[in-house]
Formats: structure tokens, sequence, C-alpha cells
């Protein structure tokens, strides 16, 4: 993991220990329709790809948006809201609600429930997603109220139930752009990947996951370990979600811009192709 901004790089994890807690996880819970294995690297985009093999699918660009409190009231509530504009499959706005704990995470029935596996912790989620038509995204970045635009009817219900009357979801502040690269390879029943991501201040996330079925997440897990001792990744001694650490850079940045500086200033022109983002 490549973070400027005085973020403090502790002494990677032993390997031994990358989710180890996952078979006394999936033992203890009920109904959990997928598994994701996550884990933050030290070191470079090209050094982590080394997990993919040969057969690797196209790079995947994004831009990737929070809609968010100043205070992270929505995050804190373990609630993401999140619009994407993706250089092949279009946009998407999404609703999430993330939580440690899986008897709290509150959300309709009918939703698939994914279990989010960090090295050393795990949580479960559930979430509502809405296709969006070209160019829907840039434009109600530029409006006010620009979620109000982007969700759906069921989605607000969903993110309504979830924020509370105290937090008022029309509103809410627009974070970003993150610029995202992604590469993945293996099939879709167990699938590998691997993400860099740039915030606008310059730091760098690098991620690399597997993708796979609850049954199967154990052996997985062993052989996703292996894998990664084999290729010298280094897994960062400090963990956590993509998310969570874009949106607190992202609103700490935020905070610090003059008062004079246009809201519409923190969007990005997304029209034409979409511009790769440069890796060393």
């Amino acid at each position: 993991m490549v973070l400027k901004g005085g973020m403090t790089r502790r002494q990677g994890l032993d390997q031994e220990q990358l989710w180890e807690s996952l078979p006394a996880v999936l033992s203890a819970i009920g109904r959990v329709d997928r598994v994701e294995l996550k884990a933050i690297v030290d070191g470079d985009l090209e050094t982590a790809m080394s997990v993919l093999g040969t057969k690797v699918g196209r790079p995947r660009m994004r831009h990737v948006y929070y809609f968010d409190t100043p205070d992270l009231a929505l995050h804190r509530r373990g609630v993401i809201v999140r619009a994407r504009v993706t250089d092949i499959r279009g946009e998407d706005v999404t609703v999430k609600v993330r939580h440690p704990a899986p008897e709290r995470l509150r959300c309709p029935n009918g939703l698939a429930v994914e279990l989010h596996a960090l090295p050393l912790e795990t949580a479960w989620s559930a979430s509502r997603r809405r296709r969006l038509r070209s160019g829907t995204i840039e434009r109600a970045l530029v409006r006010r109220r620009p979620v109000r635009h982007l969700l759906g009817k069921r989605q607000r219900a969903l993110l309504a139930s979830l924020a509370g009357d105290e937090i008022d979801v029309d509103n809410l502040l627009v974070l970003g752009p993150v610029q995202v690269v992604r590469l993945r390879s293996g099939s879709a029943k167990e699938r590998i990947g691997v993400e860099g991501w740039v915030l606008p201040d310059g730091s760098r996330i690098v991620e690399v996951s597997a993708k796979c079925h609850p049954a199967r997440s154990c052996s997985a897990a062993a052989r996703f370990r292996d894998l990664i001792r084999a290729h010298g990744i280094d897994v960062a001694g400090q963990q956590s979600t993509k998310t969570r650490i874009s949106v607190e850079r992202l609103v700490r940045a935020d905070r610090s811009r003059t008062a004079d500086v246009e809201p519409s200033s923190t969007t990005m022109s997304l029209g034409g192709s979409m511009s790769p983002v440069t890796w060393r």
C-alpha cells in the first residue's frame, strides 16, 4: 500500500494469519451468498498483478464518487452511497449497508448478503444497485441535491430506513472522484482481482482480492494465501477497506478546501474517453 500524506506504515502481517478466523466466522453465521477475501498490500500495482497469472482480462477504468455528510454520519452507521462511471459497462449507483456483526445488518429480504473478509476481521454487507445511462452521473453532480437525481425509488427507501430522520439524505456532500484501475483473472466461480486506487491528493491504494462461493471459501483462502506468498507480495500491517480509507481522506480534503472554491469544482469532467491512471 502506498499512501502519501502521513499514514504510518506498519510492519507487514504474518501471512499465516491471513483469514485464519474465516472457518469460525462461517460456522457461526446463517445465510451468506458470497465471500470476498481482501487485503491491502505494501507495494506497487505491477507487483500485485503477479497473482493474476498470464490470463488477465482487459483493464477496467472507473471513477468512483461517494456521498455522505461532512462528518461522515452515513459511514459511521455502516451506510455507503456510491456512484461509479466505468469505461466498459457504463454507470451505476449503489446503496450499501456494511456491519461487522451479521445480526445487526439491517436490510430488506431478498438482498444478497456478502461476507467481506479482510486478513484479520470480517464484515457483512448487502446492497441495492441501479444501472444508469451514460452521462447521468456527470449531469447529476452539477445539480443541487445530486443523490435525489441518481437513486431509484427502492434505493431511496432503503437509504431512508438506514439513515434515520436526523440525516438529510437529499443534501449529501459529493466526495471524489477516486480513479480506479481493476484487473481480474480466473473463472466466475473463483475470481482473483487486483485494484489500484488513486485519490485526488495523490494517495494510492493497492488491493488484492478473491471472490468465491461460501462452501469453498476456506480452501480458496488457503490457495490465495499461498499465491500471495509465492509471488512475494507483502500484506500491509494496517488493514482497512478501500471505502473507509477513501471517504476519510476525501472529507478531510473537503474541509481544508478554501471557502471561495465553487462546489462544482470538486467534480471531474467525464466527457469523452476515460483517461488512464499512471502508475509507478
